[in-house]
């Protein structure tokens, strides 16, 4: 459990990077930096706007303490095609 602590005390309570690397200088992006961080095209979790869909599904309809729901999702395979009749 001490390491868990120390790794998690270690860590940025925003992005979860190492404090380490994430607050070095020679990271900062400036003339003399040997590196910088750059901000990448965000990726869309399908499972978190499934949750999030339904979160706002209860909420809209002002369900009885909304906030106590578990919302659940789960992954279900693709149907496949009917090949078209002759």
């Amino acid at each position: 459990m001490l390491a868990l602590a120390a790794w998690r005390d270690a860590r940025c309570h925003r992005c979860g990077g190492d404090l380490h690397e994430t607050t070095d200088d020679a990271n900062s992006g400036e003339l003399d930096a040997t590196g910088k961080y750059v901000a990448l095209s965000p990726l869309r979790c399908y499972r978190c706007t499934a949750l999030s869909m339904s979160e706002d599904k209860f909420n809209k309809k002002n369900a009885y303490h909304p906030h106590a729901l578990i919302h659940r999702v789960e992954l279900q395979p693709r149907r496949p095609r009917r090949p078209p009749a002759k």
